[in-house]
């Protein structure tokens, strides 16, 4: 069996058995971290079985995470028919992915397909429900290419983030994945910049070595939200970073006359007691000797010169916000 078939099952059948636990506790009693959990072990199975074209194990996992996400942004209540469509849909998909494994038994993957279908129609009548608008996400690249079309499509948003996506040296398909991660940005903002061209997703380039993808994004999620869309097979390390106009003037130094002075005393006398404390090199040993009465006196200056050396990135912020004023 090919090593990317065998990844998947090991990992997705590791996943299914998490959610089945989540389900479990959620059932005795509400806890945003398992559902959280649950939307994230979703997710990671809909773009795994999507990747290897497991259509149907996607699409499923694909409305269940629809409804995890609503139920975590609080439109839809966690109540016994939510807790019962969950657990239907994980069984669905649990006998969806060992008919997989084990390629048997197709008259009984074409029944559970249709009782899963049916059972996404249940979930879309109760996001129909509890949305203000239909939920326009595409399954398909769009024919200009997804990263340039991406960067087409502009949209105002509260927040500005970097991402930083470190992938497994032993990641097979790379172009899939790469194609998954754009995707998803559909779903939560608007591209802005990313090292990631469509020839690099879509053209058959052998000596094309991709280790990792970054991207700048507006969105109106926070960081810490983000990651579960990012978290998939083969993705070694995410990271992600707010870099929005309000976060960094956050951390910038005001540009008053305060501020200035305070940089300008401080950097005149750093001049002047760095020789003395750090240069004795320079000195004979003669100096050197009249110095040493003095050894504890400088044992003190550099520990305050070393409290203040923080304000050196302050200072970086404080030029940082002189210059985009």
């Amino acid at each position: 069996m090919d090593p990317m078939y065998i990844t998947y099952f090991e990992e997705t059948e590791e996943l299914l058995q998490k959610a089945e636990e989540c389900l479990i506790r959620l059932e005795i009693g509400y806890s945003s971290d398992d559902v959280n959990e649950l939307f994230r072990i979703a997710h990671s199975i809909k773009g795994s079985s999507q990747m290897i074209g497991y259509d149907q194990i996607g699409n499923l996992t694909h409305k269940i995470e629809d409804l995890l996400d609503f139920v975590r942004k609080g439109r839809v209540r966690l109540d016994s028919q939510v807790l019962r469509l969950c657990f239907e849909g994980l069984d669905y998909v649990k006998k969806l992915f060992e008919s997989k494994k084990t390629m048997i038994d197709e008259q009984n993957d074409k029944d559970v397909i249709q009782a899963s279908e049916k059972l996404e129609g249940e979930i879309d009548q109760i996001l129909k429900g509890h949305s203000e608008e239909k939920s326009k996400r595409e399954k398909t690249a769009p024919t200009g290419g997804i990263v340039s079309t991406l960067k087409e499509t502009k949209s105002i948003a509260k927040n500005r983030v970097y991402i930083s996506i470190f992938f497994s040296d032993d990641a097979p398909m790379i172009q899939a994945l790469l194609f998954m991660i754009f995707n998803n940005i559909k779903e939560i903002g608007s591209l802005i910049y990313s090292n990631i061209s469509d020839d690099d997703i879509f053209a058959t380039l052998a000596d094309r070595q991709i280790s990792s993808c970054v991207m700048i994004l507006n969105t109106d999620m926070e960081a810490s939200e983000l990651y579960p869309y990012f978290e998939m097979m083969y993705v070694e390390k995410v990271s992600i970073v707010d870099i929005s106009d309000c976060r960094l003037l956050d951390q910038a130094v005001p540009n008053d006359k305060r501020s200035l002075a305070f940089f300008e005393l401080f950097f005149d006398q750093y001049k002047k007691m760095h020789p003395l404390l750090f240069d004795n090199q320079n000195m004979d040993s003669v100096e050197l000797g009249k110095s040493s009465g003095n050894s504890r006196l400088k044992s003190i200056m550099k520990r305050i010169l070393f409290l203040l050396m923080p304000c050196c990135r302050k200072l970086y912020n404080f030029m940082i916000y002189v210059c985009s004023c």
